[in-house]
């Protein structure tokens, strides 16, 4: 499973303490803004059209998702079919989008709209997410 040097080194233990603690994190987070979502979409409404105004604001954000992710990856970097795994592809697209903020800003940018159109789904995905990441991290 960890065929490199630097993973051969380090006990699988390791990175199941790594992967519940970012799951703990991550499923808070999602948690948090997917409740936000439901009961202050105005709220959430006015980050999106801030966000997309502000260089500074998309720029700022570039660097977090790529630092996040390089932690995300860093510390959990496991290819495996299950919430491990899927952290893992959620540090890549993390990484992604960090360079794409800061790279080609309007890429990313022009997604937003869609996600706008799609509310009820972009709560349904981002609470469905929570749930699971709190259930591998603090549950299972």
């Amino acid at each position: 499973m960890y065929d490199d040097l630097y993973y051969n080194n380090i006990s699988p233990q390791y990175f199941m303490n790594n992967s519940m603690m970012i799951a703990q994190v991550l499923g808070l987070v999602y948690l948090s803004i997917g409740i936000g979502m439901l009961l202050s979409p105005a709220h959430y409404d006015k980050l999106l059209a801030e966000f997309e105004k502000n260089a500074s604001l998309t720029y700022i954000g570039g660097i977090m998702a790529l630092i996040f992710g390089y932690i995300i990856l860093h510390m959990n970097n496991v290819w495996e079919g299950s919430y491990v795994g899927a952290i893992t592809l959620i540090g890549w697209v993390a990484c992604v989008k960090g360079v794409l903020l800061l790279a080609k800003p309007d890429l990313v940018l022009g997604q937003m709209v869609f996600w706008k159109k799609q509310r009820t789904l972009m709560q349904v995905v981002v609470i469905v997410l929570g749930a699971a990441f709190a259930y591998y991290g603090f549950m299972a």
